[in-house]
């Protein structure tokens, strides 16, 4: 087994705990709609740190100038980063909830819809206590470029699918096609493969099946930021 393996294995049962977490209140069906949402935010926000560090590098501590729009490939607006919504010890979901559609507003060519429809602010299903738990749970993993390749994290995803496959009864065939991805007239799926191409050039093969799943139905998702 070399080191990457075992990144990719610590990486893979470190998402599938976070089912754990969930289980009870949430259906095993339901998984997707919540751990996929959060996976993305938390690496969406881990990267934009990594390219703040890195203008800061490049500039000699410029603080305005790593804030450039230029310098990130997606745009996190103000108090809605993953750390801002980590401080929430009450109302987490309406928190989560807010910092994921304003993101999707700041970046609407990219990341429109990336987030779904999960009902965060349900607490009835999910308390501050399990979302705190949740996030805490997230936040234990770096997730940006530095620590989590983009193919790592497409292996992790496929991983999760088959698991979420697992968990409800059905066959993993039925739940993705590895590498292509189907997707239904309501929703885009893509993976991004390629981890040195920037996300608008990223090379992202789809395809349309008449026979949509779970996981892609209503959702749009990108399933892992290209390094620069």
């Amino acid at each position: 087994m070399t080191d990457n393996d075992l990144e990719l294995k610590t990486l893979c049962n470190h998402l599938w705990e976070s089912a754990n977490i969930l289980r009870g209140p949430v259906d095993a069906a339901d998984f997707k709609t919540y751990i996929f949402p959060l996976l993305f935010f938390k690496r969406i926000s881990d990267v934009y740190d990594e390219e703040i560090q890195n203008a800061l590098d490049e500039s000699d501590g410029d603080q305005q100038y790593a804030l450039f729009p230029e310098n990130h490939r997606f745009q996190v607006p103000e108090g809605c980063h993953w750390d801002d919504v980590r401080q929430k010890t009450s109302n987490v979901g309406k928190a989560l909830q807010r910092a994921m559609r304003e993101i999707e507003k700041a970046n609407p060519d990219t990341l429109y819809g990336i987030f779904g429809d999960a009902q965060w602010t349900n607490k009835d299903r999910l308390s501050d206590e399990l979302l705190r738990d949740l996030v805490e749970h997230f936040s234990l993993l770096p997730l940006g470029n530095d620590s989590a390749r983009a193919d790592m994290l497409g292996g992790a995803y496929e991983y999760l699918i088959k698991k979420f496959a697992d968990a409800t009864n059905k066959k993993a065939g039925e739940f993705y096609t590895p590498r292509t991805v189907a997707v239904d007239d309501n929703s885009n799926f893509a993976v991004f493969i390629n981890s040195s191409a920037r996300v608008s050039n990223c090379s992202v093969r789809v395809s349309r099946s008449a026979s949509t799943t779970p996981t892609t139905r209503g959702l749009k998702f990108a399933m892992a930021i290209a390094a620069r």
